[in-house]
């Protein structure tokens, strides 16, 4: 009988249009030994992302800005155009998350209006071209959903390139499940008119100073 109902539990719900649910609970690990949250600052562009990030739904352009702004801190800043009838809207959602210098590549990123207090690993990256983001969040007893953004430094970048290659090259190195990624539409930016082909990497110092945000993180 118990394992009847937990077959049962599979066909509802792992079955369902929640197709990104998965079986076991949530990793808690990164590939980085020695990560370096001050060489990760800078502006990001989404490459990628698995399909079950709902908010992101209809919005193309995306890019985030990373900015440690004190100890143990970091400031982010996301920025996506949403295509709404005849008129292009673009929205940006600030936020801050916390950080343990022994452990910097797993985020807590506060609650604020737009966004749930949430884990995020920095799972992997080159700091130069490409990052892997994960978050999961567990379902039920028995299962787990998780949701990947792939980053890169440059804005778009060419299927047929040696970047491209380069990167799926790395992410074949991961343990990461890639069957529910999909593309993240970078043609139509305004900025890739304007772009001088000139890096935004971050330093050391500790960029914009952001508002504070209300103390609440997740466990």
């Amino acid at each position: 009988m118990k394992f009847s109902v937990i077959a049962l539990i599979a066909v509802l719900f792992v079955g369902s249009s929640s197709a990104t649910w998965q079986w076991g609970r949530c990793r808690t690990t990164t590939q980085l030994e020695d990560f370096d949250i001050r060489r990760f600052q800078g502006t990001w562009y989404e490459g990628g992302r698995t399909n079950n990030v709902d908010v992101e739904e209809g919005s193309r352009c995306r890019q985030v800005e990373y900015r440690v702004y004190e100890e143990g801190m970091v400031y982010f800043k996301l920025v996506a155009i949403f295509d709404d009838a005849d008129t292009n809207m673009t929205e940006s959602i600030e936020g801050v998350a916390s950080f343990d210098e022994e452990n910097p590549a797993r985020w807590a990123s506060m609650e604020s209006r737009w966004l749930p207090a949430t884990i995020y690993w920095v799972h992997d990256t080159d700091y130069d071209s490409y990052a892997f983001l994960y978050s999961c969040k567990n379902k039920f007893l028995f299962f787990h959903e998780e949701m990947i953004w792939i980053l890169t430094r440059q804005q778009y970048v060419e299927p047929d390139s040696p970047l491209y290659q380069y990167i799926a090259d790395r992410y074949e190195m991961t343990e990461l499940d890639g069957s529910n990624l999909v593309p993240s539409e970078q043609m139509r930016c305004p900025s890739r008119d304007d772009d001088n082909g000139e890096d935004d990497h971050g330093d050391d110092d500790r960029g914009t100073e952001p508002p504070r945000a209300d103390d609440s993180r997740p466990e």
